[in-house]
């Protein structure tokens, strides 16, 4: 054993003799030994990953499918939305649309056709969708009409079994020369909602909400301010021109 010991030493030394011939012995500096060694840093966003990874996987390669997700660990809870092109001709549109939500002790999936017809800045369209969750399984039909960006008004109608039935009713609209207010309705059996935004600037925006539920009323005042540090806040405070967001065809649909 002892051989075998002395052996590996040599052949030890003999590799390290090979390896300086042509260099000389250096003094070992102790402080340089001290100091900590540096990893690189990697700053990896999950999120985009994550939505990359489901687009991939769930859209083909035709420039209008989309997918959304959203991986909450600290919620433990998971969202997917994906839209399809099953149909295109000239101004029709063809649709499919699926939503997944999960969590700890909760889920519910859905999927359904869209049917869109655009003409310029005039879009209608109609669905149909079937939802599936935990302790229930409902029907919902429902239609959206846009008009540029002055007017989105959209209805669904969720058929649950003989008794319980849900009909939704929303509308959003700007007046024209005035476009940095924004008006929004969204009705429902449970509340209604009444949604008022000001926003001049890109940067800034104040949103006044009242709500109407069983009877009883709340009022919400929002301010907001969104500034991006590394660019100029002059070459910032612009114009908002963008306040109200229009039906478009390859939107996912709200429901």
């Amino acid at each position: 054993m002892k051989k075998i010991f002395l052996i590996l030493i040599i052949c030890i030394i003999n590799v390290l003799a090979e390896s300086n011939i042509h260099s000389q012995w250096k003094k070992f500096d102790f402080n340089i030994s001290q100091k900590k060694i540096k990893t690189p840093e990697y700053n990896v966003n999950f999120k985009d990953s994550f939505n990359s990874l489901l687009s991939n996987f769930l859209e083909n390669k035709n420039g209008i499918d989309k997918t959304w997700g959203d991986l909450n660990f600290n919620d433990e809870n998971l969202a997917i939305k994906n839209l399809n092109s099953l149909y295109e001709y000239k101004n029709v549109s063809l649709l499919f649309q699926k939503e997944l939500y999960m969590s700890e002790d909760n889920y519910n999936y859905s999927g359904g056709l869209i049917n869109r017809y655009k003409q310029d800045n005039f879009l209608i369209g109609i669905n149909s969708f079937i939802d599936r969750k935990k302790d229930q399984k409902d029907v919902s039909f429902g239609g959206e009409i846009g008009y540029g960006n002055f007017l989105k008004a959209y209805t669904n109608y969720y058929y649950f079994d003989q008794i319980r039935r849900n009909i939704q009713l929303g509308v959003s609209f700007t007046i024209p020369n005035y476009d940095y207010f924004y008006f929004d309705i969204n009705k429902n059996e449970e509340n209604v909602d009444y949604k008022i935004s000001y926003s001049p600037y890109s940067i800034f925006n104040l949103n006044f909400i009242f709500r109407e539920l069983d009877q009883n009323e709340d009022k919400i005042l929002q301010l907001g301010f969104k500034i991006d540090l590394n660019k100029s806040f002059l070459k910032q405070l612009k114009k908002n021109n963008n306040i109200f967001e229009e039906v478009q065809r390859y939107d996912f649909l709200k429901r």
